[in-house]
């Protein structure tokens, strides 16, 4: 079986799905700006990886880029503050 197919059963049992992996991603972006511990942020940095990776396999790769890039923005804002 495909991984194409697979994900198109997935999608079809659960028509949320786009919208869980896209909400998770961005609360974990959200803590990992706001945490203070390096250990912490490191170890978001791995979660966020994996749910990005789910969101490249569901056809997501913009939505998730952009809330990632959106953490990046700023990111870089409150360094330059």
């Amino acid at each position: 079986m495909s991984a194409t197919l697979l994900i198109d059963m997935a999608l079809d049992s659960d028509p949320n799905l786009h919208s869980f992996f896209l909400g998770r991603l961005a609360s974990l972006a959200t803590r990992q700006a706001a945490s203070a511990s390096p250990k912490e942020r490191a170890a978001l940095s791995v979660a966020m990886f994996s749910i990005y990776l789910d969101c490249l396999d569901l056809g997501l790769g913009a939505e998730a880029q952009a809330i990632i890039g959106g953490l990046r923005h700023e990111s870089t804002e409150r360094s330059a503050a």
